[in-house]
């Protein structure tokens, strides 16, 4: 089982947060630069999947469950989503939300029971289905104009 690991995204190493800096493929080294200390680390390629786990910001998720990040805001703050877990240091990302691949897949279950996004599809009426709305509202309208005409 390879991961691949992606420059400038954001993975969880242990106990901490960090951001993947560059992979040398050539080196078979991976570096790295936690969260909290600013400190970079050079780790090995091989295995690597057994020390980082991927962690999600708003955005990611919100493409894979095909919403805005607005909505998934709104349902967190409703409460039928859990509340998101967050980077809580002092380098300018206190407010950032992260999402681990557990999180995002109760989200894509959550929003599957819901309705599509967008508006719902227009319904085609029959001929049928037309003639008699029209007649309907035909004897609708007869019937309004004589009350107005009893007046």
């Amino acid at each position: 089982m390879n991961i691949k690991v992606i420059p400038n995204k954001i993975y969880s190493y242990g106990p901490d947060i960090i951001s993947v800096v560059s992979v040398h493929k050539k080196f078979n080294k991976v570096k790295i630069k936690k969260f909290s200390s600013e400190e970079v680390i050079e780790l090995p390629l091989d295995n690597i999947y057994l020390f980082l786990k991927r962690l999600y910001t708003i955005g990611e998720v919100a493409r894979i469950v095909q919403r805005k990040p607005d909505t998934i805001r709104r349902y967190e703050r409703l409460g039928h989503l859990a509340p998101p877990k967050r980077i809580s240091d002092e380098t300018g990302r206190k407010n950032w939300r992260y999402y681990t691949e557990q999180d995002a897949s109760d989200m894509i279950e959550f929003f599957s029971e819901r309705k599509p996004p967008g508006r719902p599809k227009k319904k085609y009426i029959s001929n049928r289905e037309l003639r008699s709305k029209i007649r309907h509202l035909g004897s609708k309208s007869k019937i309004a104009l004589e009350r107005l005409n009893d007046c």
